[in-house]
C-alpha cells in the first residue's frame, strides 16, 4: 500500500506510538501523536478543537444542526481575502460546530477548527510536517483574530486560529 502521512493503511502505530495502547481510531492517533510532540517541545496550547463545515449553502446545514439540539452563540461575516460568514454553534453537552458560508466555493468541505494561543508557533508545526496554504485561502488576519486554513498532504484540512486579545 501507498504510504499516506505519519499513518501508513493497516499500521497500528503512528509516530511510534502504538494504537492499541490507547484505543483510537486512525485520525485520534494522529492527532495524539501531534499531542505528544506538543506536550515535549512546546508551550503553546490548543483552546479550541472542533469540526468545521465550509460550504457555498449554510441554510440547510444550520437547520440540521439546529434539530440535533445546537444554537447558535455567534455569526462572524468577514470580507477580508474571500466573503465568508462564519456561524458558531454549540449542543447542551458544550460540543461546538462552525458552519462557514462561502459563496465561491463549488462544494462543500470538512476542517477541523484548532484556535491555539501562539499561531505562529502553531503555524510552522503543521506546515513542517507537510500542510500547505491553501490557494483561496491565504493566511489572514482580522480585528478579531489571525488564521489560515491548510491541508495536509493527505487531504486534512485544519483552520489554524489564534484570537487577537484586546
Amino acid at each position: 500500500s501507498q504510504e499516506r502521512g505519519p499513518l501508513s493503511q493497516g499500521s497500528n502505530e503512528v509516530d511510534g506510538h502504538p494504537r492499541e495502547k490507547y484505543n483510537t481510531s486512525p485520525c485520534q492517533m494522529i492527532i495524539i501523536s501531534h499531542s505528544f510532540y506538543l506536550k515535549e517541545n512546546s508551550s503553546m496550547k490548543i483552546t479550541t478543537f472542533n469540526p468545521s463545515i465550509l460550504t457555498n449553502d449554510a441554510a440547510p446545514i444550520l437547520q440540521l444542526f439546529e434539530d440535533l439540539g445546537f444554537v447558535q452563540t455567534h455569526n462572524k461575516v468577514e470580507n477580508v481575502d474571500v466573503e465568508f460568514s462564519a456561524h458558531r454553534m454549540k449542543d447542551a453537552n458544550g460540543f461546538h460546530v462552525d458552519v462557514v458560508d462561502v459563496p465561491s466555493l463549488s462544494k462543500t468541505h470538512t476542517a477541523i477548527r484548532m484556535n491555539v494561543d501562539n499561531y505562529d508557533e502553531a503555524y510552522e508545526l503543521l506546515t513542517s510536517r507537510g500542510f500547505k496554504e491553501i490557494e483561496r485561502f491565504r493566511p489572514s488576519t482580522t480585528a478579531s483574530s489571525r488564521y489560515a486554513y491548510l491541508v495536509s498532504p493527505n487531504g486534512i484540512l485544519i483552520d489554524v486560529c489564534q484570537h487577537i486579545k484586546k
